[in-house]
């Protein structure tokens, strides 16, 4: 699974995770999930299933979605047998004292 958080200020943006409006995103394929926790554009789900992606409407309050989201995404670490608490690769860059 891959992670694509893309927002409608996001689209077009040059380093965005999201691609233009109007077209699929070239990381989303058969493999991803787009997670859909507000109401957007329909066009913006019906791209996603496009590529193959499976999509996902939030059912309850886009806050209450974040704990399900946040759940899933501890399964699938544990799954693949990754500690989110410690990623790989990355260093700690600020130290405040």
């Amino acid at each position: 699974m891959k992670w694509l958080g893309r927002t409608r200020a996001d689209a077009g943006q040059r380093g965005s995770a999201a691609a233009s409006p109007g077209e699929p995103d070239a990381r989303t394929g058969e493999r991803s999930l787009v997670w859909i926790l507000g109401t957007p554009d329909e066009s913006i789900a019906d791209d996603a299933r496009a590529t193959g992606a499976f999509v996902r409407r939030a059912t309850f309050d886009p806050l209450a979605e974040l704990v399900l989201v946040h759940r899933l995404a501890m399964a699938i670490a544990e799954a693949k047998g990754i500690d989110p608490d410690h990623p790989r690769h990355l260093t700690r860059s600020v130290v405040l004292s």
